[in-house]
């Protein structure tokens, strides 16, 4: 303790306060410990920082290959988008002759 707080100390216990060195190790001891506790949770916090920094770099990285792969497939998607527009159009077109043939009746299967 401060040698100005101790009077004050005295004066409000109603007694004195000695430190002892048995006493001053300990707290020396204690504040080791604790320093170290702090330090492994310190180091583990910055491990955890490290793991999701690199997740984050390399999935990046995915997401980049990705939008490139996606650039050079949109022009077989338009394509293939195109086909089954025109696909849907034949349908329609095959369907209402089919109808028009069998006189607007539908055949239902047993």
């Amino acid at each position: 303790m401060d040698r100005c707080s101790s009077p004050l100390l005295s004066h409000r216990l109603k007694r004195r306060n000695y430190t002892t060195p048995t006493s001053y190790l300990e707290l020396l001891t204690l504040y080791m410990t604790m320093l170290e506790e702090q330090s492994t949770i310190k180091e583990a916090n910055i491990r955890k920082f490290k793991t999701g920094l690199d997740k984050l770099i390399s999935t990046n990285e995915m997401v980049k290959q990705m939008e490139q792969e996606l650039s050079k497939l949109a022009p077989v998607l338009e394509q293939s988008a195109k086909d089954v527009a025109e696909l849907l159009i034949q349908i329609d077109r095959e369907q209402a002759e089919a109808t028009q043939v069998g006189g607007g009746f539908l055949l239902r299967s047993p």
